[in-house]
């Protein structure tokens, strides 16, 4: 992991490595510097193991750097979420970064559902996403962002926010996305791509098969989306669904929708939401 110097502001580092056995998944190693943890594992489908990270104070200012390593071996199930949303506060200036790196192995599966990232205004925010996929790997992985607070009638009219998210598979570039709203070049002409809307996400599930994936299309065409903007491609072997509105819980509902209609037909599992979801 990155070394930060002395002078850095808030670190923190959280790694973590999970194996397989006979009859489950396994944390096997976990490793943090600063407030970023884990609680213990949750076995609500027996093998699959569900993690929840913790970040105590609640969310991520100015200066800020956050680096989370998350590696799955060979035959490893792991769903990885967040008790609540990731918060990135108002900056006086510095930059805050949230490096996310994810290595799995052959057969190994991740989960990455974490709950909304909400933008408040005038932050000053870089979020990197990095998944690396060996040959059979499979990911199901989503972001959901809120600019500004929606529920407080606060827009996010000055600060930047950029978003980059890369995926690999055996080392080759299979899906890029990058996202950059600056109040340097204008915010209003930014938000024009995105209509006007505060919330947007991005969902990729893979592999999908080109024949699950039209026994799928009359489902996931049913899904409603009054009033935002809902959409779902297949590229090669990557779904990927995306999201435009103006409620959180909007896309919440049909991220988890898309979810549990494609589980069972990419990992043979029907879908078990994490309980801290409903609490």
């Amino acid at each position: 992991m990155t070394v930060i110097t002395k002078n850095s502001n808030w670190l923190a580092q959280l790694k973590l490595k999970y194996k397989t056995t006979e009859r489950k998944t396994l944390l096997s190693f976990r490793r943090h510097l600063g407030p970023l943890v884990v609680q213990k594992s949750f076995y609500p489908e027996k093998s699959v193991c569900h993690t929840y990270l913790i970040h105590p104070p609640g969310g991520i200012v100015g200066g800020d750097r956050i680096e989370l390593d998350v590696e799955l071996e060979k035959n490893s199930q792991v769903l990885i979420t967040t008790p609540a949303a990731t918060k990135f506060y108002l900056s006086k200036g510095p930059e805050s970064k949230l490096i996310q790196n994810f290595t799995l192995a052959n057969d190994a599966c991740l989960e990455w559902l974490p709950q909304e990232s909400i933008v408040f205004n005038g932050a000053n925010i870089n979020q990197q996403s990095n998944i690396y996929l060996a040959e059979t790997s499979q990911l199901f992985f989503w972001e959901m962002v809120c600019l500004g607070r929606t529920a407080s009638d606060e827009v996010f009219e000055r600060g930047e926010y950029k978003q980059s998210i890369q995926i690999y598979r055996e080392k080759k570039l299979i899906f890029i996305e990058r996202n950059k709203l600056s109040s340097n070049q204008g915010l209003y002409e930014a938000l024009i791509g995105f209509q006007g809307n505060p919330v947007f996400g991005t969902f990729i599930i893979t592999p999908v098969k080109t024949t699950e994936y039209k026994l799928l299309l009359e489902e996931i065409s049913g899904l409603t989306a009054e009033g935002k903007l809902f959409s779902y491609t297949l590229k090669g072997s990557e779904l990927v669904c995306r999201f435009l509105g103006a409620d959180i819980r909007h896309v919440q509902q049909l991220f988890r929708q898309v979810w549990s209609i494609i589980r069972p037909h990419v990992t043979n599992c029907t879908a078990c939401e994490p309980r801290i979801w409903h609490t």
